[in-house]
């Protein structure tokens, strides 16, 4: 039995010195510098997926096709032609890497957005430009450097025509088990994330089936931070909130819409939810007999929940992003309400 013991308390240990390897900084760094590589080694080559096509248009294609070897160069009605193709061969969603944000042949671009817009399913680059600007500092130096971002969309006829648009921003470095690309430091989502919902957009409605069987009977608090559209619209209703456990809380401070205020009333009224809070309204400001007003389980605010100083903060730097992208002839007309003037 001393073998064994000894054998076991051998092995406990090894396991908990690499443990403690594997968690140290130096363990973390070499996770992250080769971590990746010997996974792809150990792993070994893949089939590519049958449902996903990658069509690369460089020197070769140009060659074939007869046209200039710059792909930027390109008539935009070739690319019109290949959505048309890509559609006929019903492919599911259509993503093009490419920059659209200057105009170029009229007939051209016309024909670009009239087949973006018929396919319905077409999702756009957006070219995600930084600029590094040194901060005066004492007469010897500089006191630091402002690095800027701007996001320079589609024109507005391809954007408009798109199903979506998103950026592709890839970090300098090689390839690390610590970088991704699915979201940026803001939240938005990049261009593969915009892709893969757009392909999962007919299975909606089923992911939400399951989320209200199994995500919401074991939520205590809902929590609702997202736009408002027509797909988030009464995204919580009469269903999700039946889901809810009787303790349950629902917070809405992301826009009036999202969460059905019928529903809700009837809810708390009802007592299959405990409470909720709301910033935001349907109708806002919402009408003084507004049936919620009445109730005591309730905490209503009047769309103030983003008055934070780190919202003024983000608010202060996203102004000055701004004012540097209008002076460099660059500001996003999203950003701007009297766009003639640009």
């Amino acid at each position: 039995m001393r073998p064994l013991i000894r054998a076991s308390i051998t092995g406990v240990i090894a396991a908990l010195v690499g443990m403690l390897v594997v968690l140290s900084p130096v363990g973390m760094a070499l996770e992250e510098r080769f971590g990746l590589s010997w996974l792809f080694w150990t792993r070994g080559p893949v089939s590519p997926p049958a449902d996903v096509a990658v069509v690369s248009l460089g020197g070769d294609s140009a060659e074939r096709l007869g046209l200039p070897q710059k792909l930027r160069e390109w008539p935009r009605r070739v690319y019109a032609q290949l959505i048309e193709r890509l559609v006929e061969a019903d492919t599911a969603v259509i993503v093009f890497d490419l920059r659209l944000d200057e105009a170029r042949d009229a007939a051209d671009d016309a024909a670009l957005a009239e087949a973006i817009a018929a396919a319905r399913r077409v999702v756009l680059f957006e070219h995600l430009e930084r600029k590094h600007r040194p901060l005066p500092g004492t007469m010897d130096g500089t006191a630091g450097v402002f690095t800027t971002e701007q996001l320079q969309s589609p024109l507005t006829d391809f954007a408009q025509a798109a199903v979506g648009i998103g950026p592709f921003p890839l970090p300098k470095v090689p390839a690390r088990v610590s970088w991704f690309w699915a979201f940026r430091p803001g939240g938005e989502p990049t261009l593969p994330v915009v892709a893969l919902q757009r392909y999962a957009a007919p299975v909606d409605e089923n992911w939400r089936a399951l989320l209200r069987q199994a995500a919401l009977p074991e939520t205590d608090v809902l929590t609702v931070h997202m736009p408002l559209g027509a797909d988030s619209r009464s995204l919580i209703g009469a269903a999700e909130l039946a889901a809810l456990p009787a303790h349950a809380f629902v917070i809405n401070a992301a826009r009036g819409g999202i969460v059905d205020e019928a529903a809700l009333h009837d809810a708390l009224t009802s007592g299959r939810i405990a409470g909720a809070a709301l910033d935001v309204f349907d109708q806002e400001p919402p009408p003084d007999d507004h049936p919620l007003f009445a109730l005591d389980n309730v905490v209503l605010s009047p769309h103030s929940a983003g008055l934070s100083k780190e919202a003024a903060i983000r608010m202060a730097i996203s102004t000055a992003k701004n004012v540097l992208a209008g002076l460099d002839g660059k500001l996003d007309p999203s950003m701007v309400v009297n766009r003639e003037v640009l």
